[in-house]
């Protein structure tokens, strides 16, 4: 029972009556893997003076790739190419203008990908990752010619051509798997409502000719499809897609610019790269370009170095003066000659940051570093996250290990292959040429079956039968029931069958029950018969990150024992240091640990032959030049839980119940850590679930879950890292790690997020001083839970850092929510906990000048020591609670949050009062519902967004390692979503194991 942890819906409205709720995920799931941009927000005084940033929802994004252009009409020319930017808003908040949610990810795209691509040699790329059968004579095929014209044409020229030519060879192809390739630019995906970026438009889609799926994409007029190959955008059919450009200032590559076009003179000024490329092996070439800078070109240096052997003897040499090579034989490898031009290079300056340019020679000038063949400039940047952004969408809707896409400019193409550890460019053909080499990519995809195009062999189309045995199979709960119904029959989603291995499955013998209260489930007993395997449909949630974990969650129903469950499928890093999340759960719950999920199936996915699936770009990137390591292995990961869990702002019922839940979730951590020294290292409120259970007596019952375990770390390793890194969703990590990006993440880290979700859930639901006030509470809210500043250190270092708002309000000692109604028991809890949090800083910031600005307060009891180690592992609401103390000053410094024990009795408490006391504490509607709130940054984590999960506020590659001990700076890596809080990871690397025991 999952929901979406990574989600960055931190401080946004469920639902609106326009848009149908989208349930965060209901697992130990949410995660996702890479890197979000939240917004820039000024700093703001404690007057709440905030400023905040426009984003648009899947309902409002006006601006998407291409201008919306009616099904069935021609949208007007472009004679620049395919727009690819939102456009920007203002708001009246302190004069701060602010990009749209779109045209941020976009930005975001880029940057994620900008470490994360290679260039390789294109007759090493075809022979590495395409390769097959020759193609055929002319005669055999019938290909016709290329208009050479209109190759140079706009850009629905160049797909009519490209479509008209790529049709002869895929029909003259004996594959039973047929393709068929369409022009797909003027029409968005129908069925991509209320996901992120919905107006997005593929040039050129390769689709498979079945009934079902040509049932989706056809044009509706024959004669246009005929005449021009029209259709429309389909996300869950495209197997191959095209990119075209017409103007050199929107490639992200290099290209020669045919035709001479020159870029503007404002776009210069804006740092355009307009750079010749001379020929190379197989077509253009981006080695023999011209660079004003100590390191040449990649290509052009030689040097000597050690190499990584490979295959039949090739070599990677990285070598003085930057030349990084690939080159056949032993030893020493000279320049990159006509190898290939391996590695991005990590020193340059940001992607997003205008280089300046030398209008007469073309050369850029990024503090003495250069770019291979990523070009630089905002409309390099666009182009280059656009393309990410598409292929996040088919990572997204398909059941995908690695797909190919195109990018052609002006006849010429660049073949890209990418997996979730980044992308591999060739370098450029020059098809206008020799049409032969477009060709001979063409032939060679179209002589592939599904598993080497990237489709997983583990997941097939379901059956009639299985689809209504899922639809029709009892629910656990009425939120279970909700979840499955939006799972099925929804357009463009098809039903899809996932097959674990019998190995996957965890024996339900050790496992002890989730509470007391819950009567065993004589199923868990039941050996499955035959396959393991669970029915899918639409996705719970998911990342649009098109790097990192990619997590997806999705309601599924358990054919061999007829019930719904909740998978998790992910990508997580190889690492000593990081322990599987199925395994964590194992042995938290065979422990005894309540109030965690219960894993049924877990395990890395291998295929028949049991061979893992994994990413191979990682193999190709360069060394990180801080940690001396290189990328880690990302190996495709899923994980089956029993409970579908609700998240915690979606209905909630009362105030005492909330508390409770988020209670509950507490005591799970307390006990991680204290009985197996597991901690969970990201609480947030998407991680805590409200499950709703019938217990043993048939009583209704509910209890929160603390779910999404899978930056979960052992104490061992807490201290063990190649770099210091934070880790946690953004909104609610404590003060400390936002304010020290080198900290150590300690238990008082999490105990204090757990203290930023009750008062981050008060804010929405609890009537206090700023309820009817929604410009207030939006401001508020944005300065206390997305403040965020860059931190520069040294020329290299950036850090993004934030928590100054925190911080003053830990040492404050003033409750964090000022109610309306203080004297209840939930206007003491809040008391007690910020007098406890005040403590806690005092005694771990004595030398802070916030310090001496402080009001003493004189709430909050003292330690309390009545409960001794064995109430742990009772329910903690049915043991008798101790009588509350009387209050004692809170100035006494003392590491308060150091342990559970202050915190879990303050909420003990709260609950032990009457019930009649807190029936004067009613819960409001959510208060972050209102319209304000839809022109900010607290938007995008509404709940409904939470299936558009970006990877964004979450953490994108768990990277450290056991193996390195060496801190060195560190440098926190953001993942993307576009709804929900994600969270951030730590950005360590180790090296491959085939070279790490070579060096």
């Amino acid at each position: 029972m999952f929901s979406l942890s990574e989600d960055r819906r931190g401080t946004s409205p469920p639902v609106t009556s326009t848009q149908p709720s989208v349930p965060p995920s209901p697992t130990s799931t949410v995660t996702a893997d890479l890197s979000t941009e939240l917004t820039e927000i000024s700093a703001l005084s404690s007057t709440v003076g905030a400023s905040a940033e426009s984003s648009t929802g899947p309902s409002h994004q006006a601006a998407a790739t291409r201008e919306t252009t009616p099904t069935g009409t021609i949208p007007p020319t472009d004679t620049h190419g395919t727009p690819v930017r939102g456009q920007v808003s203002n708001l009246a908040t302190n004069s701060v203008s602010a990009a749209t949610g779109r045209d941020k990810d976009v930005t975001r795209f880029a940057k994620e990908m900008w470490s994360k691509m290679t260039e390789m040699d294109f007759n090493e790329f075809m022979k590495e990752y395409m390769p097959g059968p020759d193609l055929p004579s002319e005669s055999t095929l019938k290909i016709p010619d290329f208009d050479k014209d209109k190759l140079m044409a706009l850009e629905n020229t160049v797909c009519v051509e490209i479509c008209r030519v790529a049709q002869a060879i895929f029909d003259g192809c004996p594959n039973k798997e047929k393709l068929v390739a369409r022009n797909t630019r003027d029409h968005a995906d129908s069925s991509d409502h209320h996901d992120y970026a919905e107006q997005l438009r593929v040039d050129v889609s390769v689709y498979p000719t079945h009934r079902d799926a040509r049932a989706d994409y056809a044009s509706a007029d024959d004669d246009s499809e005929k005449k021009e190959f029209r259709a429309s955008t389909r996300w869950a059919w495209i197997s191959l897609l095209v990119e075209i450009k017409t103007a050199l200032d929107k490639c992200a590559f290099t290209f020669d610019n045919k035709g001479g076009y020159n870029l503007k003179k404002s776009d210069k000024a804006k740092g355009e790269t307009n750079r010749e490329d001379g020929n190379g092996s197989g077509g253009v070439s981006a080695q023999n370009q011209s660079h004003d800078d100590p390191v040449k070109s990649a290509a052009g240096n030689k040097g000597k170095g050690k190499g990584r052997g490979r295959d039949s003897g090739s070599v990677r040499a990285r070598g003085r003066g930057g030349g990084n090579g690939r080159s056949k034989g032993k030893g020493t490898a000279k320049g990159m000659g006509k190898g290939k031009v391996a590695d991005v290079d990590d020193d340059a300056e940001d992607p997003t940051k205008q280089p300046e340019q030398d209008e007469n020679s073309g050369k850029t000038d990024t503090k003495g570093k250069a770019r291979p063949f990523i070009r630089s400039g905002t409309g390099a940047n666009d182009s280059l996250g656009q393309m990410a952004e598409y292929v996040s969408k088919l990572f997204r809707r398909q059941h995908r290990l690695h797909l190919f896409t195109l990018f052609i400019f002006k006849g010429q193409a660049r073949v890209i292959r990418w997996d979730r550890a980044g992308a591999i460019i060739s370098t450029p053909i020059d098809f206008e040429k020799d049409p032969s080499l477009l060709h001979q990519v063409l032939w060679r995809y179209a002589c592939m079956n599904e598993v080497e195009r990237g489709f997983d062999p583990t997941v097939v189309r379901a059956t009639v039968e299985e689809i209504e045995a899922m639809r029709t199979c009892p629910a656990p709960n009425g939120w279970a029931d909700k979840c499955r119904q939006d799972a099925l029959g929804q357009p463009g989603w098809p039903v899809y069958k996932i097959m674990m291995r019998p190995d996957d499955l965890i024996n339900q013998q050790g496992i002890q029950p989730l509470t007391k209260f819950m009567k065993p489930d004589p199923v868990d007993s039941i050996a499955p018969g035959g396959e393991v395997s669970y029915i899918i449909g639409k996705r719970y949630f998911a990342t649009n990150s098109p790097s990192g974990r990619g997590t997806r969650g999705y309601i599924a129903y358990d054919v061999s024992r007829n019930r719904l469950v909740f998978l998790k499928d992910y990508w997580r890093s190889r690492l000593d240091s990081s322990i599987p999340e199925g395994e964590a759960l194992k042995r938290l719950r065979a422990s005894g640990v309540r109030n965690v999920p219960t894993p049924l199936a877990a395990g890395v996915v291998r295929d028949d032959a049991g061979v893992t699936q994994k990413t191979c770009t990682q193999e190709w990137l360069k060394r990180d030049e801080r940690t001396k390591c290189y990328s880690p292995i990302q190996e495709h990961y899923r994980l089956v839980v029993k409970e579908i869990g609700e998240p915690l702002t979606e209905e909630v019922k009362s105030v005492w119940e909330l508390v409770k839940v988020i209670c509950d979730a507490l005591y799970a951590h307390r006990q991680a850590w204290e009985v197996e020294k597991i901690l969970h290292r990201d609480i947030s409120s998407m991680n805590i679930l409200v499950y709703r259970y019938i217990d043993h007596k048939g009583q209704p019952r509910v209890v929160g879950l603390l779910i999404d375990w899978d930056l979960c770390k052992l104490m061992e390793y807490l201290g063990i890292a190649s770099r210091p890194a934070r880790s946690g969703t953004w909104q609610f990590m404590s003060a400390r790690l936002l304010q020290r990006p080198g900290k150590k993440h300690e238990v008082a880290d999490d105990i204090e997020s757990f203290i930023h979700v009750f008062n981050w859930t008060c804010l929405r639901f609890v009537e206090h001083n700023l309820t009817g006030k929604p410009r207030l509470l939006q401001m508020h809210v944005v300065h206390m839970y997305e403040e965020q500043d860059i931190m520069v250190d040294g020329e290299k270092n950036e850090e993004e850092v934030g928590g100054e708002a925190k911080g003053i309000q830990m040492l404050s000692g003033r409750p964090a929510v000022k109610l309306t109604k203080p004297r209840t028991p939930l206007g003491k809890l809040l008391k007690e906990l910020a007098s406890i949090c005040r403590q806690h800083y005092l005694a771990v910031e004595p030398e802070s000048e916030l310090v001496s600005q402080a009001v003493p307060l004189d709430s909050g009891p003292d330690e309390d020591e009545s409960l001794d180690e064995m109430e742990l592992f009772e329910d903690p609401l049915e043991s008798d609670s101790e009588e509350e103390r009387p209050e004692t000053p809170s100035d006494t410094a003392s590491e308060t949050l150091s342990k559970h024990k202050k915190v879990y009795n303050a909420f003990r408490r709260a609950l032990d009062k009457p019930k009649v006391e807190w029936n004067s504490v009613a819960a409001t509607p959510d208060q972050f519902n209102d319209p304000v709130f839809k022109n900010s940054i607290v938007f995008q984590r509404r709940t409904e967004r939470s299936s558009q999960r970006s990877s964004g506020s979450k953490r994108r590659l768990d990277g450290e390692s056991a193996d390195m001990t060496k801190l060195g700076p560190s440098k926190r890596m953001r993942s993307a979503t576009v709804t929900g809080l994600e969270s951030l990871e730590e950005e360590g690397f180790v090296a491959p194991h085939d070279e790490a025991q070579e060096q």
